[in-house]
């Protein structure tokens, strides 16, 4: 392992890495940096934090490739220019690759396979959110994060999402039916795994499931 200086430092860049799937910090996880400009690769531990601390010596603008070494997340490639300032401090929401995305789902339908499945639209059967009808959309509001490099230019996006609603409200086993930007799916994932709870109303038995299908829009 490295350092976090690398070398006569100009600048200071520090990465936070954020789980995309649960918000968390990934914490003590191997990932390896390759620079451009200057030209340099190393491998480094993140902190207790999610972060690690780079010193580097070069121009204003610098180009990076984050690879973490578990293969559980994304390949991130970045830019970053430093006009005015010499350090940066950035957070890096990740998104899980392919293989994490399959773990998970074998971990969720173990899970959600001990509980039986209910239908019908008695006042038992129907779930809602616990902060009301407007829920979902003022949480997309608040905690939409558009993909790196993506622009700014206007942008609409819908889908259609099923899951399966556990028993403790979250929804499992998200899969997209629709999308209008596939771009944007695993965005549209993140934010329903992280949506506000639902309720059901009370049941003889509570542990049950249900397949729920809900549209998101995007804009």
């Amino acid at each position: 392992m490295v350092n976090s200086t690398l070398f006569a430092s100009k600048h200071e860049m520090k990465l936070t890495f954020m789980d995309g799937y649960n918000n968390q910090k990934i914490a003590n996880k191997e990932v390896l940096i390759k620079m451009v400009k200057p030209n340099f690769s190393g491998t480094f531990i993140t902190d207790e934090n999610g972060s690690i601390t780079i010193s580097f010596k070069s121009g204003d603008k610098i180009e990076y490739q984050v690879e973490f070494s578990s293969g559980d997340f994304d390949l991130q490639k970045r830019e970053r220019y430093f006009i005015n300032e010499k350090n940066a401090d950035i957070t890096l929401y990740v998104y899980p690759s392919e293989a994490y995305e399959k773990r998970i789902e074998q971990a969720e339908s173990k899970q959600m396979a001990q509980y039986k499945e209910i239908w019908g639209d008695s006042i038992c059967t129907l779930p809602k959110l616990l902060e009301g009808a407007d829920a979902i959309q003022n949480f997309i509001y608040d905690n939409l994060r558009m993909p790196y490099n993506y622009g700014d230019f206007g942008f609409e996006a819908h889908f259609k999402i099923e899951f399966i609603l556990g028993p403790d409200g979250k929804p499992y086993l998200i899969h997209i039916l629709e999308s209008t930007d596939e771009n944007l799916n695993k965005e549209a994932l993140r934010l329903i795994r992280l949506m506000p709870r639902w309720m059901f109303e009370e049941c003889e038995n509570k542990n049950y499931k249900r397949k729920m299908t809900i549209p998101l829009d995007i804009d």
